[in-house]
């Protein structure tokens, strides 16, 4: 099996050329596309491919910009080989899985015909690709003034006032942006970070911290009701609006599950596509370089119980270990961002509600870097934007949940950006006239979309990936086909089917709850033959990888030289179909 794996993934490392080919459907990766540019691109790439790409439209947001989908391959018959969904903009605040998933279509499609690999791929497995989810959370990136938005623009309550969407932020300091207040408060419960004093963290009591500010986002009360900025325009999160472990009445999860047009739609597309093997998505469930875990006991309550599985099944662990491994081989990228495990979010739900292999990252994250500070001493002024010590400080990933921030402010400062963070100053707030209150922080959107010139090396690693996901995924082959005449007119037919990939024909999960469909080997006989022993038709659950076979027997009666017809595979592994001749 190892070895089978490295040739793989040394195959898989060949893809270096595809994004970089030329073609009349070249799109640019040099931007952050809005809706309308993002749908020219895909135009444009489906009128430059129009025999590997389709274009189609899944529905309509609330604000009637259409959620796409692209089905990319070269098989003449896309749903009758195994699949991969792509799906990008789970959180309507990462831009780049946007641009990420533009960049995949364009390297797959440019590099059929011209990397081996790329072409094995697309002649064996179907593409779909949802480049942007939440199309309307994501316009707001391009809108003014920027903040943050992962709410889809259906109207809710929060506040529970009768109205909706009456208090939103203010940009109190008129600089295109809505960052952070921060107020003097002894009660608030926030001060400044000791390593890098421009940031915010919560006072530990434990350590006999205490709190110096309130912090909340940048905002007036609008509606007067002694809150802030606690009913920003739009109501449900994409990513907490699936059915797995979904939580009613919590921020941003909706009414009720699968409520919105948005992921109506996705959900819809996929149990559509049974040939759906594996969902690959950008988003912050990232269990590609955390792999989930089974948790052992509570698996054994599952499993004896009717209590719905919340973790990982034994089975399935192993495979996600390995194609944890796989990925960080293939993209070398390290230091991610701890998982994020949400309620209701997309990642999850694809394993155990829709029943396949499901795979989560994020496009970017700040870089781990070293940094020494210029400052000599140690110390804190009055507005807390004290000295750091020069000893050299490693922005690695940790349990600190300040961390991914603290190497997010040190890569600003060693690429020039430090026009990303707004520096602390003071304003005129209406709401705390006595008070000095100080708006500042990252600017939005910095700590998920890099600069532009990063996108396309982001999206060949990815595609590096997906090509080599793609030669994973379990397919059926039949290794053996034995015809033996027993007696005049009797034969006995044995074939042995086999899974010559790697992954398990179905997760376990998939299996078990049933959703994933099973494989099917089935013998069809004339109506001048008769079966005189054995089931016409096979269905086994999941064939485990690299190699598991299965043997099956029949004994027929016709006549010599009649032929029968043995199909075997599903939906997720593609079909074989035999002709096999009685002598």
């Amino acid at each position: 099996m190892t070895t089978r794996i490295a040739r793989i993934v040394t195959g898989a490392l060949l893809l270096l050329a595809p994004m970089c080919i030329l073609s009349a459907a070249e799109i640019s990766l040099d931007q952050y596309h809005d809706f309308r540019s993002m749908r020219q691109s895909l135009r444009t790439l489906v009128d430059g491919y129009p025999d590997l790409m389709t274009l189609e439209s899944l529905g309509q947001t609330i604000q009637g910009r259409d959620i796409y989908a692209v089905t990319l391959t070269a098989g003449s018959s896309p749903e009758q080989q195994p699949g991969i969904l792509i799906a990008g903009g789970v959180q309507g605040k990462d831009i780049a899985a946007s641009e990420a998933c533009l960049g995949i279509l364009q390297g797959l499609a440019s590099g059929y015909g011209q990397v081996d690999s790329v072409t094995a791929a697309l002649e064996t497995t179907t593409f779909y690709v949802l480049p942007r989810v939440n199309p309307d959370a994501t316009e707001a990136y391009f809108s003014s003034p920027q903040y943050e938005r992962t709410l889809n623009a259906r109207s809710m309550d929060p506040d529970k006032d009768g109205r909706t969407d009456e208090d939103g932020y203010n940009d109190l300091n008129e600089d295109g942006f809505i960052t952070l207040l921060r107020i003097p408060d002894p009660a608030g419960g926030w001060l400044p970070d000791h390593q890098v004093p421009q940031l915010l963290k919560q006072a530990d009591p434990e350590q006999g911290e205490r709190g110096r500010y309130r912090v909340m986002p940048e905002g007036i009360d609008d509606d007067e009701d002694g809150e802030w900025n606690e009913d920003e325009p739009g109501g449900v999160n994409f990513n907490r609006n699936f059915t797995f472990q979904y939580r009613f009445f919590t921020e941003g999860a909706g009414p009720h599950q699968v409520s919105e047009a948005g992921t109506r739609a996705v959900a819809d597309f996929a149990f559509a596509h049974n040939n759906i093997a594996a969902v690959f998505s950008f988003g912050p469930g990232n269990n590609l370089f955390h792999p989930w875990e089974s948790r052992r006991n509570g698996d054994r309550a599952d499993r004896s119980s009717r209590r719905p599985v919340t973790s990982v099944l034994p089975e399935d662990e192993k495979y996600y270990r390995i194609l944890s491994r796989k990925f960080r081989e293939i993209t070398a990228l390290h230091d991610a961002p701890a998982a994020v495990r949400g309620a209701g979010d997309f990642s999850r739900w694809a394993y155990y509600h829709y029943g396949r292999w499901s795979l989560s990252v994020p496009v970017w994250w700040p870089p781990a870097i070293e940094t020494e500070p210029d400052t000599g001493t140690t110390g804190m002024d009055g507005n807390g934007n004290g000295n750091q010590d020069r000893s050299r400080l490693r922005m690695t990933a940790g349990d600190d949940p300040l961390n991914m921030e603290r190497r997010l402010w040190a890569w600003l400062q060693q690429t020039n950006q430090t026009d990303k963070f707004v520096e602390w100053t003071e304003i005129s707030h209406p709401d705390f006239p006595d008070t000095t209150v100080e708006v500042g922080g990252f600017q939005p959107y910095v700590s998920l979309n890099p600069p532009v010139d990063s996108l396309a090396g982001r999206a060949l690693r990815n595609t590096q990936f997906l090509v080599h996901l793609s030669q994973l995924l379990g397919r059926i082959s039949l290794e053996q086909i034995r015809v033996e005449n027993l007696h005049s007119n009797v034969y006995r037919i044995t074939v042995v089917a086999a899974n010559s990939g790697f992954l398990p024909t179905s997760s376990r999960l998939g299996a078990r709850n049933q959703w994933a469909p099973p494989v099917k080997v089935a013998l069809e006989l004339t109506e001048e033959q008769e079966l005189a022993s054995g089931r016409s038709v096979h269905l086994v659950d999941a064939i485990a990888g690299s190699g598991d076979t299965r043997e099956y027997q029949w004994v027929v009666i016709g006549e010599q030289s009649s032929r029968v017809t043995l199909t075997a595979g599903s939906p997720m592994t593609g079909s074989l179909r035999r002709t096999i001749e009685l002598r």
